[in-house]
């Protein structure tokens, strides 16, 4: 008798930026075989960050980071898939990992396993299902500093409300979220 080989199981995700207000975040399917090296490209593209900084994953007191940054007691996330780290369990407590990026900002982010799935023939196997609002810019310091950029760019009689849309651009809309732009910058990433 010949088993078939079963067929590789997707992931959807809930990502969160945390402390956002309004709420930041992203709802994405990715391969369970995706390691935390490729997920991490992965949340710079969803997210809308530019890779300029350090990042961590943290699945309870284990930390995951390039092995690149020799970052203290962080293991290689280039080895670790997602399948190893939460294997096909349906029910029970919700299965979330953290992604801190910029561990100055101290963006820090929730990723929620929310279901499994086979991947149907033909389909992406990564891909952002939905989201809400634009990524905060890098360096703005952080959700404080994020929110304090947003009432500066809300006020046009602020003193710094020039100088400050000039620096994030005059196109950057906080609540812009561009979900067709995502994906194209996803289906570069194979």
């Amino acid at each position: 008798m010949t088993m078939k080989a079963r067929p590789p199981l997707s992931y959807q995700l809930l990502i969160v930026l945390l402390r956002s207000d309004p709420l930041i975040w992203r709802r994405c399917v990715v391969p369970g075989t995706i390691t935390l090296g490729k997920l991490h490209r992965v949340m710079q593209v969803v997210m809308g960050w530019a890779n300029s900084h350090l990042h961590l994953f943290t699945v309870g007191e284990t930390s995951y980071s390039d092995p690149h940054f020799e970052l203290e007691d962080a293991l290689p996330s280039t080895r670790v898939k997602l399948e190893h780290l939460f294997p096909d369990r349906r029910g029970g407590m919700p299965l979330t990992l953290r992604y801190t990026y910029d561990l100055g900002d101290d963006w820090e982010h929730l990723i929620v396993v929310e279901g499994w799935a086979n991947v149907p023939s033909g389909a992406s196997a990564i891909r952002c299902l939905h989201g809400a609002r634009a990524c905060p810019p890098e360096d703005c310091g952080g959700i404080g500093g994020f929110e304090d950029l947003l009432d500066i760019l809300a006020d046009p009689q602020h003193p710094e409300h020039t100088r400050m849309r000039m620096w994030v651009g005059k196109e950057y809309d906080p609540a812009r979220f561009d979900l067709a732009a995502v994906n194209q910058a996803l289906a570069r990433l194979r």
